[in-house]
């Protein structure tokens, strides 16, 4: 496990918790105040992290 994965863990970790604190409604998006839009944000995060992580292991070979 290098630097990148670690990158990447952290960075499905924060999606998750962007959607956990939409869900929650106890979190909104900045200048919007909408949780929901919160949630939508948090899956296209996640979406993006996880294609990046398959990407990297792919060409890393593992």
């Amino acid at each position: 496990m290098d630097g990148k994965d670690i990158q990447h863990i952290v960075g499905i970790i924060i999606s998750l918790l962007l959607i956990i604190g939409g869900i929650s409604g106890s979190f909104v998006l900045r200048g919007t105040n909408s949780s929901e839009l919160l949630i939508v944000v948090g899956f296209i995060f996640l979406i993006g992290d996880l294609y990046s992580m398959v990407k990297y292991n792919k060409e890393k070979g593992d």
